[in-house]
């Protein structure tokens, strides 16, 4: 499994909800990511990844840190989208990019 890294931006938690056509939907979470990109000509370019989480709790306790999390990769309209798997937790990373050891 791959794994993404980049720094907790925010944590945004949905309420559940019933559609004007009756149709209800659960609550769900999901954690914004800053990531850096690394460009064919050696830039760097900034993106915000926004993904599902079913631990809310454990990426708020990292908001501003960099972290690492195991994703999923697929395509999603042309473009590389990411996905969490259920259980996934963040880990945090020290300055030098290396897995910090808790």
């Amino acid at each position: 499994m791959l794994r993404l890294e980049g720094v907790v931006l925010s944590v945004i938690r949905h309420k559940a909800r019933t559609a004007n056509d009756g149709k209800t939907y659960d609550a769900y979470a999901q954690v914004q990511l800053q990531v850096e990109e690394l460009l064919e000509n050696e830039q760097v370019r900034y993106g915000i990844h926004t993904l599902t989480t079913a631990s809310p709790d454990a990426f708020e306790t990292f908001a501003g840190t960099p972290v690492t999390i195991p994703v999923r990769v697929y395509v999603k309209a042309g473009s590389v989208a990411f996905m969490m798997p259920p259980n996934a937790l963040p880990e945090a990373l020290d300055r030098s990019g290396l897995r910090a050891v808790a």
